[in-house]
């Protein structure tokens, strides 16, 4: 059989729960690299220069109303309207009004640096990501795990490959949303956070009774005794809300509220139930992602709030 093919079949096998929690715990720490020192450092930039910039396109904009030039006022509304939404000001067919010519040239070699920044950072952060990949590589290949080695070495070529061709998007932390929640994206399906609500892929459970205030929020559903790291990534600052065991059949679980504790959750005077467990609801403002352990209940960890999938 020629190696390509029994190589393929080989990385077919299922990967251990062990493997399968480092590599997500390896992901969830490259996420948030990225995010602390290539993302907002980028995204940082790019507001100090849009407001740099901005009171000149402000004037000229003044100006192109009073002297009816309605192109240059529709092309300088349009460069502030991507400002205020912390975006950079990209080339585009028509030229800029010839009063921001040297504006915009003064602009555009300073995003050059702002992304070279942004490039020297995420290749960083990959190098990171790759030398930890190819530790566990080694080790696999060592205890003659072949089937994960592969499958390792694969998550690496595909790694390197997408990262030649197209760079995480950097998008800026929206404004607060009016009602105070974060906006957070997660894997999987989301779900309104609801009474009768199934919060487990391979369990029919359905949630319990709700108090009235925690309703109209959305979760992500996910495998019920899961053993591994939850990733969270904001994209707007606010409160979010996290439910977690605090009591199975009688028993009571300490383990997975402290570890909300540790990372500055407060709990709430919130319950519900799912099944035979009793879950606590505890909450914290965010700004920045979180990276959530593999809980010891079966129940998890069940981020609730602005939740959307994702992309």
């Amino acid at each position: 059989m020629p190696y390509g093919l029994c190589a393929a079949a080989v990385a077919e096998a299922a990967l251990a729960p062990e493997v399968q929690q480092k590599l997500a715990s390896l992901k969830s720490g490259y996420e948030s690299f990225v995010f602390r020192n290539v993302r907002v450092p980028y995204e940082q930039g790019v507001n100090a220069l849009n407001a740099r910039v901005k009171p000149a396109l402000e004037r000229e904009g003044g100006a192109a109303a009073a002297r009816n030039d309605l192109d240059g006022l529709v092309r300088i509304k349009a460069d502030i309207a991507r400002m205020d939404k912390g975006q950079a000001l990209t080339d585009t067919a028509e030229p800029p009004p010839e009063a921001l010519k040297q504006a915009y040239a003064s602009y555009k070699l300073e995003l050059a640096k702002v992304e070279a920044v942004q490039q020297t950072g995420l290749a960083d952060a990959l190098k990171r990501y790759d030398t930890a990949l190819a530790q566990v590589q080694s080790e696999l290949t060592k205890a003659q795990d072949a089937a994960a080695a592969l499958q390792v070495k694969q998550l690496r070529e595909d790694l390197t490959k997408t990262a030649a061709t197209a760079p995480p998007v950097q998008r800026p932390l929206t404004a607060r949303n009016p009602d105070g929640l974060a906006g957070v994206e997660m894997s999987g399906e989301v779900t309104p956070f609801e009474e009768g609500a199934q919060p487990y892929t391979n369990r029919s459970y359905s949630i319990g009774k709700l108090n009235s205030t925690l309703r109209k929020m959305t979760f992500v559903k996910k495998a019920g005794g899961a053993k591994s790291s939850t990733f969270v990534n904001v994209v707007s600052p606010g409160k979010i809300y996290v439910a977690c065991a605090e009591m199975e059949g009688g028993r009571p679980l300490i383990k997975d509220l402290k570890h909300l504790q540790s990372l500055g959750f407060e709990k709430t005077r919130h319950k519900f139930e799912i099944y035979n467990v009793e879950m606590v609801i505890c909450t914290k403002d965010v700004d920045a992602p979180l990276t959530l352990d593999p809980a010891e209940s079966f129940a998890g960890f069940l981020v609730i709030g602005r939740v959307s999938a994702k992309p």
